[in-house]
């Protein structure tokens, strides 16, 4: 029993690793490095891998869902799909992971802002780390925001929904 825990602890951290490691080579390495002399370029790309995890926090495991739910005979198709759903529980979302990915880059950006060459020296990588979470914190606050504006109007439309449907004609 507690091997199964530990390796579903491993589990998580495996995938956290793997989505934090893909977030910094699309969002530092592609879009930092490529658009580096347009900065506007480099944040739109950031904010489009944001809004990409917002939406595919809940778009694949309900098309999964409903693929395994359309699957009327238990296929090898099926089988895997249930395997994977079941799994799905020891494994990070991709937004937990993003929001894990900017709780990093504000640590390390504080850090290399703050130590100023001091420790980490001035070489052309730790300024250009510099700029890159400079610019990647506003990208943390837009997602904040547009997740906490997301859960508030989920939030108030249920309510809503709720409230208002005693004023409906029978």
């Amino acid at each position: 029993m507690k091997t199964k825990k530990y390796q579903n602890i491993l589990t998580y951290i495996y995938y956290l690793a793997g989505y934090v490691i893909s977030f910094w080579l699309v969002s530092f390495a592609i879009f930092y490095n490529i658009f580096s002399d347009n900065p506007l370029y480099a944040y739109l790309g950031n904010v489009f891998l944001m809004v990409f995890v917002l939406a595919e926090d809940k778009i694949v495991n309900k098309c999964l869902e409903f693929l395994y739910n359309k699957l009327q005979k238990e296929t090898q198709l099926k089988k895997h799909l249930r395997k994977q759903l079941a799994t799905e529980r020891y494994k990070p979302s991709m937004k937990s992971a993003l929001y894990f990915y900017y709780i990093i880059c504000l640590i390390v950006g504080r850090v290399l802002i703050l130590d100023d060459g001091a420790i980490f020296g001035n070489f052309i990588f730790i300024q250009e780390s510099r700029d890159y979470f400079a610019g990647i914190y506003y990208v943390l606050i837009l997602l904040v925001a547009v997740d906490k504006f997301k859960e508030h109007f989920l939030k108030e439309k249920k309510y809503r929904d709720k409230y208002y449907a005693q004023y409906e004609e029978a």
